[in-house]
């Protein structure tokens, strides 16, 4: 592979960290359990039990899907498949008309965003080939850690002031 293939594959695993820990601060940590208690008051349990269910369903799902992984050397089409499919369920949370709806749409996507994560695990071997996987995940890590920080400040304004940064986006 040419070195700028590995520059390239370097970058992708790095910039994914950032993005799917986006995905971690908001949806499954801040904002979807906030949403939840917004629509029926003291709805921590419903959350736990959603994210539970949704860790049950990785705990079987997983070990097949790794399998997989591991049989066919093809890791790239099904991380972008599950993290597509888990983009397109939680923008879907926008149009959850109600709270069983939403739950459901939040266990699917936590099950997709899990599971796309053992396809991205198994990639850093790959990726780090030559440059050392510690080195390859701690940049990974730095990465999501500042996806966090920008998502918690951007996302924040957005939900918490949603008037005017509609005004600001236009029609």
């Amino acid at each position: 592979m040419p070195e700028t293939s590995k520059k390239l594959a370097v970058w992708a695993w790095v910039l994914y960290d950032f993005a799917n820990t986006v995905f971690s601060i908001s949806i499954l940590t801040v904002f979807f359990p906030l949403w939840v208690v917004q629509q029926i008051g003291d709805g921590a349990w419903l959350v736990n039990l959603a994210t539970a269910v949704s860790a049950l369903l990785v705990f079987f799902t997983a070990p097949v899907l790794g399998a997989m992984a591991d049989l066919r050397q093809r890791r790239v089409p099904y991380l972008v498949v599950l993290t597509v499919i888990s983009v397109l369920l939680t923008a879907g949370l926008d149009l959850a008309g109600g709270v069983v709806v939403g739950v459901a749409l939040f266990v699917a996507a936590d099950l997709t965003y899990q599971s796309a994560i053992v396809f991205y695990n198994a990639l850093l071997p790959a990726v780090a080939a030559g440059r050392g996987a510690g080195r390859i995940s701690g940049y990974g890590t730095a990465a999501g850690y500042i996806g966090t920080i920008l998502a918690l400040i951007f996302l924040t304004f957005f939900v918490s002031d949603a008037e005017t940064v509609r005004s600001l986006l236009g029609p």
